[in-house]
């Protein structure tokens, strides 16, 4: 309704991707009221809370914290920031709950490198992602006969890639050519 809106602070430089972080500089979630012109901190806690988002029906937000001193994972927590009113909803381990947001009543996150979907109450579903590339594969065949600074054998023999004018390039055919002329020589 435009009467209030929620956003994380940025008190200095440190990195984003920092797990386990508590210093005078973790981001905090914080409320604005408009009419009032009133900011007021919500999470004041030692560690990170971050990526606010505004609940479906506005009674409450969703955001990232590692509030339990585990991962960082997806909480719950009423729009005045009583701390008692706090609700764990993701309970991943090892990784970081990443890049939260809502369309509608779904939430949707990344967590270990995949997207997720999840309403509250129930377990979040990784989004099944299948990339298919529309390009022919294109080679542009090179006539480089002098000029190479450095090569580096695969680890099977079967390939070689070698820089050339700042370039790498990699070489399958002449060199398996090269290998098996010298069996034959040998």
């Amino acid at each position: 309704d435009g009467k209030f809106f929620l956003y994380q602070d940025k008190k200095g430089g440190e990195d984003e991707w920092r797990k386990h972080h508590t210093s005078s500089i973790t981001r905090d979630i914080w409320r604005y009221d408009v009419k009032s012109r009133k900011h007021t901190n919500l999470t004041n806690r030692p560690g990170e809370d971050r990526n606010p988002v505004l609940s479906a029906d506005g009674k409450s937000a969703y955001i990232l914290s590692e509030a339990e001193g585990g991962t960082i994972n997806v909480w719950s927590m009423p729009l005045d920031g009583n701390k008692a009113g706090w609700k764990q909803i993701t309970s991943f381990d090892t990784h970081p709950v990443r890049f939260l947001s809502r369309g509608g009543e779904t939430l949707c996150f990344t967590w270990d490198g995949e997207i997720y979907t999840m309403k509250e109450g129930s377990d979040p579903r990784k989004v099944s992602i299948d990339l298919t590339l529309d390009e022919d594969e294109r080679y542009e065949i090179l006539n480089l006969k002098s000029g190479a600074t450095s090569a580096s054998l695969s680890p099977d023999g079967k390939q070689i890639a070698f820089t050339v004018r700042g370039e790498v390039y990699m070489e399958r055919e002449a060199f398996e050519r090269l290998n098996e002329q010298l069996i034959l020589e040998g």
